[in-house]
């Protein structure tokens, strides 16, 4: 399980932008309308105090300190009107480009999301094919004394073509252990005491995987697929290093921080 951008495509829908900027538009010249309503009542009112100003001189200083605010005020309008577009248009602009922005990211991010899932689940049906044709072949006659060499010559050659796969092996019901390359393995071990082995037996004419576990001699991550031979004779693995796919994932960029890991059923990295 999965948890968890393109060149040439564009930041903006420009007809949903051009469709939200003309109603913004009505929008302006009705509040447009109404200012210039405020500027008319306004400058009829400054006339009539520029006539006050002629009849009385105290009138007339209070008048022109008065003109003064009704300046200003006029000046306060025009600059509203001029500003009050050019930020709505670009608080409209930014939040369309930020939302752009965003679907792309997610966008990119399913589609690399997708692609690592199928590169998995391809990689892990391939080595299950693998192991059901070594169920299919092998019984208990491939176990005595006169067959392992050519049993263990099989794991070879399937273990020259498959590089990833750190070994090839079988433990039998009697716990024996058969592998490809060889190792030295404690006298005393025994493949009837493994996990691997006790979840093939549990499930009969099923694959299991393991859960990635790493390597004691060289630190890779593994995982392992068994499952048991139909003759019930013993159970059939494959080691594969995972170290491949640790590297793609790690390649998966998701926006400018993100990252993409892989859990197991078990939810763990």
């Amino acid at each position: 399980m999965i948890s968890v951008f393109e060149q040439g495509s564009s930041f903006f829908d420009f007809n949903g932008c051009f469709l939200s900027i003309f109603v913004e538009k009505i929008q302006i010249m009705s509040i447009f309308s109404m200012l210039i309503e405020l500027i008319y009542i306004l400058s009829i009112q400054n006339r009539k105090e520029n006539s006050t100003m002629k009849n009385n001189q105290e009138k007339s200083k209070r008048s022109k300190f008065f003109t003064f605010t009704i300046k200003k005020k006029l000046y306060l309008t025009f600059i509203f009107i001029i500003l009050l577009p050019s930020f709505t248009i670009g608080f409209i602009s930014y939040a369309n480009a930020q939302k752009e922005i965003k679907d792309e990211i997610l966008a990119s991010s399913s589609a690399n999301v997708n692609l690592l899932d199928n590169f998995i689940t391809d990689d892990l049906s391939s080595k299950i094919a693998d192991v059901e044709y070594f169920v299919s072949r092998l019984n208990a006659k491939s176990f005595v004394e006169s067959e392992v060499p050519n049993t263990i010559q099989t794991f070879k050659q399937y273990s020259l073509l498959h590089p990833e796969i750190v070994t090839v092996f079988s433990g039998t019901k009697d716990g024996k252990m058969f592998l490809y390359p060889d190792a030295n393995l404690p006298k005393d071990f025994d493949p009837r005491e493994r996990d691997w082995y006790k979840q093939a037996n549990a499930t009969p004419g099923k694959t299991i995987i393991t859960e990635p576990y790493e390597d004691l001699a060289t630190g890779d991550i593994l995982v392992t697929v068994a499952q048991v031979i139909k003759d019930g004779s013993g159970v059939i693995g494959l080691d594969i290093n995972l170290e491949s796919l640790k590297k793609i994932t790690s390649s998966v960029k998701i926006g400018e921080n993100g990252y993409a890991f892989i859990l197991t059923a078990q939810k763990n990295t």
